[in-house]
């Protein structure tokens, strides 16, 4: 607020950034607050991503570090429930899917790992974790990839999500971020499948879990890869057709330009 004080104009990214802060900006009446949505990379939407065959081991991805953040970003909940989901695939006999998460420091490996295998509750689930990636490797995870998780209990936006969907993977993000809100707002069609309503704490933590488990058992089984994997590729041509987020971007130019 101090700084935006001494601003003409203030961006805020996403939709739920802009809300927090819309009825703040307002009582400053010198200072125009306006929402900016980011865009993928043109990469993303070139990236072709196809349904694995039948029996294919599937991989999922998250996007994030761990170290400092775990509790916020979910990776608890998600770590019991991918578990969870690893029993039920052993018991019907099926290929265990597989968790890779990408972008842990590497001198946090040991502390990352730790963590997440306090709360792993099935020796079936294995999790790959992996440092920091350029954007190239980023996109290399997603085409290797059958579903992306953002399982935050709170995400101000959620722009490796955004990246995810322009790559036309299936997505699950939860409903406390910015990017559940840009889906509800312009493809609400859209949003009960992608939109996972978990808590923003742990009330009702094993409630949160067994929706996570219900909710990926859902994106992964073979009967509904393929319409999964279409409605995917439906999103993608949506959002790159969206003209709300290049009209964002214009007015970002505009008022860089001082008019």
């Amino acid at each position: 607020m101090q700084f935006a004080k001494r601003a003409d104009v203030v961006f805020s990214v996403g939709p739920r950034i802009y809300k927090h802060y819309d009825g703040k900006f307002r009582r400053l009446k010198n200072v125009v607050h306006k929402q900016y949505i980011p865009y993928p990379d043109d990469g993303f939407f070139d990236l072709e991503i196809t349904p694995p065959e039948p029996d294919h081991p599937m991989r999922i991805l998250t996007v994030g570090r761990i170290d400092g953040v775990a509790h916020l970003k979910g990776y608890d909940i998600i770590a019991e429930a991918l578990s969870k989901v690893c029993k039920q695939y052993d018991e019907l006999g099926m290929p265990l899917p597989k968790w890779d998460i990408r972008g842990i420091p590497e001198d946090k490996f040991e502390e990352s790992k730790e963590f997440i295998d306090k709360h792993i509750s099935s020796k079936y689930l294995q999790c790959i974790p992996h440092p920091y990636g350029t954007q190239k490797q980023i996109m290399e995870d997603l085409k290797q990839s059958h579903l992306f998780i953002m399982p935050s209990r709170s995400e101000p936006f959620g722009m490796v999500g955004m990246e995810a969907i322009a790559a036309g993977l299936p997505v699950l993000v939860t409903r406390h971020s910015g990017l559940a809100d840009f889906i509800e707002e312009h493809f609400n069609i859209d949003a009960e499948r992608m939109v996972v309503d978990v808590g923003l704490n742990d009330y009702a933590r094993e409630k949160d879990v067994d929706i996570w488990r219900k909710r990926i058992i859902n994106a992964l089984i073979s009967k509904n890869m393929e319409n999964n994997f279409s409605k995917a590729a439906e999103m993608k041509e949506k959002l790159q057709c969206l003209c709300a987020i290049p009209d964002t971007h214009k007015e970002f130019q505009k008022m860089l330009k001082g008019n």
